[in-house]
């Protein structure tokens, strides 16, 4: 398995395996049904929203994958089988009270907010309500929990294929972040559910607290939790370790 930089050939292949994982695995498949990922006009927006991702630039968000060799591959070809969005792009916030006096250095930094964070079509009808509380949710979550944070990178997106899930492909995309983070000096920020929490906790993540999706007309409410690790963290994270993983990555 390898980890490299998305291209456009790879955007229906990666707009499918996220809405396969997000209709199998809780919390998302609450707000996303089975019936709905083949959806003709889901797949094209979100098809839209990865390429809007890629034609950003490394600078402002990076589209990564996990593939499989042919060898590897139960298709005898190469297989993308895990990706992840990155928001790699910072700014400077204001201060988060009035009268403070205004801080230096990256104190002040936090990432920017996209179009590309609704991953809801938009005028989406009935079928689609419970996938839009989610979206808006998750902003929300963003804002209150990062959004006076040191400068960091922001994991979107993070989804393995249902048939791969528990092979370490997830993990190896977000130790990329890390080291993206690592070699920027910055911290990293995401919002996960059940099964990302226990993968991420043990990475050295933060928990900073419970994003809530309120519960609506058919679905429940679910918690969602705000990860962090800050910048010196990162820059802790046995370096040589990092180093050499994106040496490897970034062949």
């Amino acid at each position: 398995m390898k980890v490299r930089a998305a291209t456009d050939a790879d955007v229906p292949a990666i707009a499918a395996l996220i809405l396969a994982a997000a209709s199998a695995e809780a919390p998302w498949t609450s707000y996303l049904p089975a019936r709905l990922r083949r959806d003709p006009g889901l797949v094209q927006h979100a098809e839209t929203v990865l390429r809007s991702h890629l034609a950003a630039g490394d600078e402002t968000s990076v589209v990564v994958v996990a593939e499989l060799s042919a060898d590897e591959s139960d298709r005898n070809r190469p297989e993308i089988v895990a990706a992840a969005v990155w928001d790699t792009h910072t700014s400077w916030a204001q201060p988060a009270k009035t009268g403070q006096p205004a801080k230096s250095d990256a104190a002040g930094c936090t990432t920017t907010y996209h179009t590309g964070d609704n991953w809801c079509p938009h005028d989406a009808g009935d079928d689609y309500r419970k996938l839009s509380a989610l979206a808006d949710a998750m902003r929300q979550g963003r804002r209150r929990f990062f959004a006076v944070e040191e400068p960091h990178v922001y994991l979107r997106v993070l989804a393995t294929h249902p048939d791969h899930q528990g092979r370490g492909h997830a993990k190896a995309l977000c130790r990329w972040g890390v080291a993206l983070a690592r070699r920027k000096r910055v911290g990293v920020c995401l919002a996960t559910g059940s099964r990302g929490y226990i993968a991420l906790s043990g990475m050295g993540f933060e928990d900073l607290g419970a994003v809530v999706v309120p519960a609506g007309q058919g679905y429940d409410e679910q918690i969602l939790k705000a990860l962090r690790m800050d910048a010196a963290a990162a820059q802790a994270a046995s370096p040589s370790v990092w180093d050499s993983l994106w040496k490897y990555i970034s062949s």
